[in-house]
């Protein structure tokens, strides 16, 4: 049995060798997330809180399809930190939004910093439901918890009625009842009602906010009653009313007889037909202005007036005309404002024909199909301004351009990639070929999960 023995060991070198010829067990993406998810579960039900909290801190930071479900179960976990930070985390993140009937209910938690971030995150959600459950949680009996409330109250509807969270609870009781007789009127006329109202507020602070509320909803039904504020006895809604008027219209004036007068010819036009005459204006700082307005409304529509604005005879015209024509089409075609007129009408011709070809298409399909343009430059800055424009639909287009020849191309669209499609995987766009492919291959693997 001896020699047996012997012969086993002589041969384990070389089964070892055998085995070490084989190399790692290849990465599995797929194993390696619902490991992760199933190691974040667990660090929720551990019994030590401050793993809990550790576990929804790195939570925060990924792109997960389960990020609801878990969010979920921290909600209700036993330390007040955890549903703390929990409720943070729905503020900050965009997909969390449908939870907030969970936020609500978090208003009746036993744990007063989690009444208060409830509400500070409501305040941060926006205007919806649950203002009835607000103006109820202002007899909250604790003073920060009333704090938080009537912030919300105030961000969501610019009304105060005098409510202060320090006044005796005689005071506080008059000014709810004030706030749950407003509420009744206005709760089934909708927010620009409710704002419209404001406008018209006793303290100028509530005017003021009504006037920058009415700006967010974008309504130019509201404009009527913004210049009427162009006359209010506080400079600071006169302000606010013309900052809206801008918003709404594209035009910066804040003289009301210019505005009524402006109104009376316009108000039977579209938003569009306004801005279009704007960027025609006779004014050189009213087209500027005009066009700014375009850039920072990111108004599609307004790109045949922005190409016509590329030979407009002013030098800071073409400029603003250029950047808008960029940051909202997502391309960059070569065009000099300072060129000669000549060299201008050719460069711009490249504009023109270019809107020709995709009228019919949306930014997204015209940046899909600039990614096979023949020009590395236009596909570098189409996967740019896919990670901006783009959603989770063109990720496969992406995720073939990471191939590209050109590595300025690769890297632009690994990082939109990697944006729209939530992927942590590694890549590096200046590897060597062979390495770029093995990466690209468990990136692929994870993308077809």
């Amino acid at each position: 049995m001896r020699w047996v023995f012997l012969l086993m060991l002589m041969l384990l070198p070389s089964l070892a060798a055998d085995d070490s010829k084989k190399g790692p067990a290849p990465f599995d993406p797929v194993a390696w997330r619902d490991g992760q998810i199933e190691r974040w579960r667990k660090s929720f039900r551990d019994a030590n809180p401050l793993v809990r909290r550790r576990a929804l801190s790195e939570l925060a930071g990924l792109r997960y399809a389960l990020l609801d479900d878990l969010a979920r179960e921290a909600i209700v976990d036993d330390d007040p930190r955890v549903r703390i930070r929990t409720l943070v985390l729905i503020a900050d993140r965009p997909e969390l939004r449908s939870m907030r009937s969970i936020v609500l209910g978090r208003l009746e938690d036993q744990h007063s910093g989690v009444r208060s971030q409830a509400a500070r995150s409501l305040e941060r959600l926006g205007p919806g439901r649950g203002t009835s459950r607000l103006i109820e949680q202002l007899a909250d009996a604790e003073g920060g918890v009333r704090s938080a409330v009537i912030s919300a109250l105030r961000a969501w509807t610019t009304r105060r009625f005098g409510f202060k969270s320090t006044d005796a609870e005689e005071g506080r009781d008059n000014a709810i009842k004030r706030w749950r007789a407003w509420w009744v009127r206005y709760q089934d006329l909708g927010w620009q009602a409710c704002y419209q109202s404001g406008l018209a507020a006793k303290e100028p602070a509530s005017r003021r906010e009504a006037a920058a509320a009415l700006a967010r909803l974008d309504d130019p039904r509201s404009i009527p009653l913004l210049i009427e504020r162009l006359r209010d006895d506080s400079a600071a809604v006169q302000q606010a009313a013309a900052s809206a008027l801008y918003r709404l219209s594209g035009r910066d004036d804040a003289d009301f007889k210019r505005w009524t007068g402006w109104w009376s010819d316009h108000q039977n036009l579209s938003r569009p037909s306004w801005v279009a005459r704007l960027l025609r204006d006779p004014v050189v700082a009213v087209r500027v202005r005009a066009a700014r307005w375009v850039t920072a409304r990111d108004q599609i529509v307004q790109l045949d007036g922005l190409i016509s604005a590329l030979g407009d005879e002013s030098l800071v015209v073409r400029n603003a005309a250029l950047r808008a024509l960029r940051s909202i089409s997502g391309l960059r075609f070569d065009f000099d404002p300072a060129a000669t007129v000549e060299e201008r009408e050719k460069q711009a011709a490249v504009w023109t024909d270019w809107r020709k070809r995709t009228r019919h298409l949306s930014r997204r399909a015209w940046l899909v199909s600039a990614l096979s343009d023949p020009r590395f430059k236009i596909r570098a800055r189409a996967a740019g301004a896919l990670a901006r424009h783009g959603d989770r639909s063109v990720s496969g287009h992406l995720l073939g351009l990471m191939s590209d020849p050109s590595a300025v191309v690769r890297e632009r669209a690994f990082v939109a990639y990697r944006v729209l499609a939530g992927c942590k995987l590694p890549f590096d766009p200046d590897a060597g070929e062979q390495a770029r492919r093995e990466q690209l291959r468990v990136i692929q693997r994870w993308h077809g999960r």
